[in-house]
């Protein structure tokens, strides 16, 4: 374990490709050098469980969010979240979702944000129509392209710990402490739905 200190903004990092949490044995996505969040990804592993509590089948999203310039907050994001929820709700009758986002700036003058969404798999079966919406939001709010990887998804069933285990990698690349501890005093690198 390492900890790294961005001054306000202390981490606890780890560069195993394996992450431990309550005797349960998760695998990371491996990228050599690479050093992970060790709370980021303890939050990750709750809100997966959690909504495998909520739902047997679960629709996992991944998204990329981008902003149109610099800010000290997460108000873009979270006016996305409010909107999304929002959505859902109308749309597929949903009112519990399960997410997290990472907030990271590397290179780019603004930062961006990485998404995991866990929806109720028994009302949403593929995301198409919310990779439409997601489009749609940013381009209604003059917001740069998203970006939706071309495999965004998986079904996870509960009991399936495959499924469970191929999408937990993919979601560890958010809690990389890559381009993390940029913002403001008062902003947080990740936020997640209730658990």
């Amino acid at each position: 374990m390492v900890t790294s200190d961005h001054g306000w903004c202390v981490m606890k990092l780890t560069s195993s490709d394996l992450f431990i949490h309550e005797d349960v044995v998760y695998e990371l996505l491996v990228k050599q050098g690479r050093f992970y969040d060790e709370e980021l990804l303890e939050r990750l592993v709750k809100v997966f469980n959690t909504s495998l509590l909520r739902y047997s089948k679960v629709l996992f999203i991944r998204w990329d969010f981008k902003v149109g310039s610099y800010t000290h907050d997460n108000s873009e994001v979270s006016r996305l979240f409010k909107k999304l929820k929002i959505h859902l709700e109308r749309k597929y009758g949903i009112k519990n979702t399960c997410y997290l986002w990472a907030r990271e700036q590397e290179k780019t003058p603004h930062q961006h944000y990485h998404i995991v969404l866990l929806l109720n798999g028994h009302k949403i079966r593929h995301p198409y129509n919310l990779n439409r919406w997601l489009i749609s939001y940013s381009e209604r709010n003059d917001l740069p392209q998203p970006w939706v990887p071309q495999n965004c998804y998986k079904k996870l069933t509960r009991g399936d710990p495959d499924s469970f285990s191929e999408a937990f990698k993919r979601a560890s690349y958010l809690a990389k402490s890559d381009g993390k501890g940029r913002q403001g005093k008062h902003c947080k690198n990740y936020g997640s739905s209730m658990i």
